[in-house]
């Protein structure tokens, strides 16, 4: 059924594994340590971790920063009740069980290095992401 689709976290219909890897390293970058995620990019990576780690939900995520860049990709979460929690985004990506991202390959994917390489950008209002061609979209 479509709600299972492994692409579809929250607001975003992501067209494919590799667009989600590149759009969490767009939030990685975007925002520096200990910033806190905006309307948009909250709603969907809360909704990834609801999809990927529910037992961490609790109370319910008040409020997403991004946390401890360099030591890989992970986020920190306030719940509603004021208590903290944290995931890795790797282990995110990797229970979302990807047809197209092999487990193996996304420590290799979520490395810093990587970014430019896989970032797919689209506007904050969802609006799907313009396709691979030399000169669309905006990759940088």
């Amino acid at each position: 059924s479509p709600d299972t689709s492994p692409f579809d976290v929250g607001p975003r219909k992501f067209k494919s594994g590799t667009e989600i890897v590149g759009y969490l390293n767009g939030v990685c970058k975007d925002y520096n340590n200990g910033q806190e995620l905006p309307e948009y990019d909250f709603e969907v990576v809360k909704a990834l971790i609801e999809k990927t780690w529910s037992e961490k939900v609790q109370s319910g995520i008040a409020s997403i920063v991004v946390a401890n860049r360099g030591q890989g990709r992970r986020v920190a979460f306030i719940r509603k009740d004021d208590s903290l929690g944290q995931v890795s985004l790797e282990s995110c990506i990797k229970k979302l069980g990807l047809p197209d991202v092999a487990p193996s390959d996304v420590p290799k994917c979520m490395k810093p290095g990587e970014i430019k390489r896989l970032r797919v950008r689209a506007p904050s209002r969802g609006a799907p992401a313009l396709g691979r061609g030399r000169g669309r979209g905006s990759f940088r």
